[in-house]
């Protein structure tokens, strides 16, 4: 493996690491805002006054819980993602790293 060659997957392999760091800050970020609407939801607790308003109110709680599902499933894909990203970069880095072995035991 050449020099070259082994300095860039070095970059990449960090690369790879600094974006699967940044997805998960991004992750990390996302389940707080869930964690406050599962919060704000439960802590809403109106009198419901007639059926029209009970019957909008159960909708509109519904479609909370579906939007809610539905971030849930997409911050465990991104979290997937996330570890993903950093393990392939540590690992393209280290294969960058033994390529530049040789050459620093040959200035030796």
């Amino acid at each position: 493996m050449g020099r070259s060659l082994s300095i860039l997957l070095l970059v990449i392999g960090i690369g790879f690491f600094v974006f699967g760091s940044y997805v998960a800050y991004q992750v990390r970020r996302d389940e707080n805002k869930i964690w406050q609407a599962e919060g704000y939801e439960q802590g809403y607790e109106r009198p419901i006054l007639g059926p029209v308003r009970r019957a909008a109110r159960n909708s509109a709680e519904q479609s909370a819980h579906e939007r809610i599902g539905q971030a849930k499933q997409n911050v465990a894909r991104s979290q997937v993602t996330a570890n993903w990203l950093r393990g392939v970069g540590i690992v393209v880095f280290a294969i960058g790293a033994a390529g530049l072995i040789p050459y620093y035991k040959k200035r030796r």
